[in-house]
């Protein structure tokens, strides 16, 4: 996130806020946060984080069981959220749908001119077109062949991602591409740049990682 400029932004939702790593970044920068965690350890985990801190609120409950208050917040954070939409929704007629679902629910929350930030792993991502497991399935290209044993956890591509927020109503987006990952990145190009050629030579000294096995990263 530090390669935002979140300076504008007052109030803020972090949806799936985990540990509270990022919670506490976001209050850190000055804004009032409310963070939901569905994992009660999570949460005290979180909660324990961010002692000390009076602008925060961690809360501790299911997704399907809170109402989200209307126009009430600058931005929506979701790192590492949608992946698991369909787990959250799992009423939703398949993984696309669960991610619009969550995406109106969002989209509602937000103040006029409000954004949502996420972050999720690109299933072409580069590591794993090298052969890297799956992150969440510890399976070598799952995503890449589209997922044929989803269980209710699945990641998109470029592609993929700019018709489900045009299918959602977003008009105005923009992409940002972490290497190696979205997780510990070390470089972080706009699309815009990443098309360009001179842009592979940011990548020099970005090892991918394989959070369960050695990976071989030399590539050309």
């Amino acid at each position: 996130l530090r390669t935002l400029d979140l300076s504008s932004l007052e109030v803020v939702l972090e949806l799936g806020g985990g540990c509270g790593a990022i919670s506490r970044y976001l209050a850190e920068q000055g804004m009032h946060v409310d963070a939901i965690e569905g994992s009660t350890r999570r949460a005290l985990i979180a909660r324990s984080r961010c002692r000390g801190l009076d602008n925060i609120n961690i809360v501790n409950s299911n997704f399907n069981h809170i109402e989200l208050p209307q126009q009430a917040y600058d931005a929506v954070f979701l790192i590492g959220v949608l992946e698991y939409a369909k787990r959250f929704c799992p009423d939703a007629a398949d993984d696309r749908a669960a991610v619009m679902e969550i995406l109106a629910a969002v989209k509602a929350s937000l103040r006029p001119g409000g954004v949502i930030i996420t972050a999720i792993e690109n299933r072409l991502g580069l590591k794993y077109l090298m052969g890297a497991t799956e992150d969440h399935y510890g399976v070598p290209y799952i995503g890449i062949h589209q997922y044929p044993d989803s269980a209710g956890i699945r990641t998109y591509d470029h592609g993929e991602w700019r018709s489900l927020l045009d299918d959602s109503g977003f008009s105005s987006n923009a992409f940002l591409l972490p290497f190696p990952d979205y997780k510990i990145p070390t470089v972080v190009l706009h699309e815009v740049f990443a098309s360009q050629p001179e842009a592979a030579a940011h990548l020099r000294g970005s090892s991918s990682r394989d959070y369960l096995r050695a990976l071989d990263s030399n590539f050309y």
